[in-house]
């Protein structure tokens, strides 16, 4: 990815700007921000189906990355990760961006059915909100914008 990774890891910061970044991201409200950490709720769509989240935001650009856990959601969603920015070698204008992420739900039996279901839909979100952090570093509009409500 070109550009600095610090401002990237600001963007991360601004949970606020999730709508315009992550598909199916509805609404974000800030409960408490402090220093390098942010609280905050998350409402999603998905087919009609609304859903919701609450997360912990850490951002440590001096080490080069942000991470988040979730502190409660529907259907005891539960999900911790990590975006990740490397310098590439010889390359001091471009940094290799890297999404891990591990989701459960923390219901019996129907948990890892919804887990394992959950995962393409995952893969695209996050496929899709690295290319938007790019874009909008970029100065462009999003590939993948959420329509207006």
């Amino acid at each position: 990815m070109p550009g600095d990774p610090d401002e990237l890891l600001r963007l991360v910061a601004q949970v606020e700007r999730e709508p315009e970044l992550i598909p199916f991201v509805i609404h974000v409200q800030v409960e408490g921000r402090e220093d390098e950490e942010v609280q905050y709720r998350v409402d999603v769509g998905v087919a009609g189906i609304p859903g919701w989240a609450r997360f912990r935001k850490r951002i440590r650009p001096e080490e080069g990355y942000a991470e988040w856990t979730t502190l409660d959601g529907v259907l005891e969603f539960d999900q911790r990760g990590r975006i990740v920015c490397d310098p590439v070698p010889g390359r001091p204008d471009r940094f290799i961006t890297t999404v891990t992420a591990e989701t459960r739900f923390r219901l019996p039996l129907l948990g890892s059915v919804l887990a394992h279901a959950s995962r393409p839909f995952l893969t695209y979100t996050f496929s899709a909100w690295l290319q938007n952090l790019e874009a909008a570093l970029d100065g462009t509009e999003p590939e993948w914008a959420n329509p207006p409500q």
